[in-house]
């Protein structure tokens, strides 16, 4: 028997059988990912969009140029990395759309033909709600910093389970004459 994705199937007498089964499961795969796929060629020609992101562009851009599908372009995006991919790199980045604004990371690997030429294969996933977040909590750090350092009184921040100082402000060394080395995990 041969296990292809975990369905044991007995070995059928046409292998072409197997290999269309393997990419009828492959396409499953890659049009339920909950994101945006797009594979592309050397001279930036996609070969290939999922349907979320064709929605998301508005358009089946397969067979035109990337940078004018997916950007909005007339020329290649300062930011691409197809040079990188096509070289055999895996490139993981974050990147904004100019086009929405929305925040994407973005994986691209080098995909290798039988011919010996290169396709990027690129998967993205809509971040900007994560970054929203990451924006809120450094704004938030930032006033609370704000608010410890500034602050005349004496402050101090210690741990609850043995009352060890991990940090105090400058009234509290004004108040106790200790210097900041000489507070912390005390």
């Amino acid at each position: 028997p041969v296990t292809l994705l975990g369905n044991p199937m007995q070995q059928p007498a046409d292998h072409h059988f197997v290999s269309r089964d393997i990419a009828e499961q492959y396409r499953a795969i890659v049009e339920a990912f909950d994101g945006h796929i797009y594979i592309c060629s050397q001279d930036y020609r996609i070969e290939y969009m999922n349907p979320r992101f064709i929605e998301r562009c508005g358009v089946d851009g397969t067979g035109k140029l990337c940078y004018e599908v997916i950007h909005k372009r007339a020329d290649r995006c300062p930011w691409c990395v197809n040079d990188r991919v096509h070289a055999g790199e895996t490139v993981r980045w974050e990147v904004q759309s100019p086009l929405d604004g929305r925040w994407y990371y973005v994986v691209n690997v080098p995909i290798r033909h039988a011919d010996g030429s290169t396709s990027k294969f690129s998967m993205m996933t809509d971040i900007t709600d994560r970054k929203a977040a990451e924006e809120r909590l450094r704004l938030s750090e930032e006033k609370f910093a704000k608010a410890f350092n500034t602050n005349p009184d004496s402050v101090l921040i210690a741990r609850l389970s043995d009352g060890v100082l991990l940090d105090v402000n400058e009234g509290f060394l004004r108040l106790t004459g200790y210097s900041r080395e000489e507070a912390l995990g005390k």
